[in-house]
């Protein structure tokens, strides 16, 4: 029983070592090898005499347990150095086998906001929503949540900011689009009346703002363990 026991620890330790990935290395190239070993004896057992092959595997394994034989056996084929050898050999045919997987691709949402001035006085300084529950950001004056300062304007909560610093969107478009006959948009407008001004500027003298759209992406924020 206690040579079951000890035998079954080292072989536990072994199999855990090998193919947990804790050593990624070390565990990929031992799957690799046993799904090409598994493979071949699928397609060549049949072929095999396995009565012979096991009788002598066994018998081998039993008298490699006689204390003197594996003395014997360690001190002649498999010194203590010899060990170390193969070890090195091992792990430097691992290192040099493996191929690491490529780096994530972090996908980028595109985010936005928008930079508005009120037309009529007063005039306050430059208005910068913050995010909101819904859309990114809301028509002012209706948003609370804003600033006079790009710089302080952060990301949406889970995400981080790309490299790329905030664009200017050039076009009218973004406020065609978001023009409504009632007041579930930007302006209760036609599309017809928005004017483009230069640096992205759009202005809509009826409703007294002018605004221009900022874009810039994020990525989702890596946790550190």
């Amino acid at each position: 029983m206690d040579d079951f026991s000890n035998l079954y620890d080292l072989v536990r330790t072994w199999v855990v070592h090998v193919t947990t990935f804790r050593d990624e290395p070390l565990s990929s190239t031992v799957l690799a090898f046993t799904t090409i070993a598994g493979l071949t004896m699928v397609i060549s057992i049949q072929l095999l005499p396995m009565r012979w092959i096991v009788l002598i595997i066994g018998n081998a394994a039993i008298l490699a347990c006689n204390p003197v034989l594996f003395k014997y056996l360690m001190q002649t084929y498999l010194p203590p150095e010899e060990i170390e050898r193969i070890k090195s050999k091992i792990d430097e045919f691992v290192k040099e086998d493996y191929i690491p997987p490529p780096p994530p691709q972090y996908l980028t949402f595109p985010v936005e906001i928008f930079e508005s001035k009120r037309l009529l006085p007063p005039v306050p300084p430059a208005h910068l929503p913050d995010w909101s529950a819904s859309k990114y950001s809301l028509f002012p004056p209706r948003s609370t949540d804003s600033t006079d300062k790009l710089s302080v304007v952060s990301p949406p909560a889970g995400y981080v900011f790309a490299p790329d610093d905030w664009k200017v969107d050039e076009t009218k478009k973004w406020a065609v689009d978001r023009a409504s006959a009632d007041d579930t948009g930007f302006w209760i407008a036609d599309g017809q009346e928005f004017e483009r001004e230069g640096d992205g500027w759009v202005s809509y003298d009826a409703g007294g703002w002018k605004v221009r759209r900022l874009t810039r992406g994020v990525v989702r924020a890596v946790q550190k363990e």
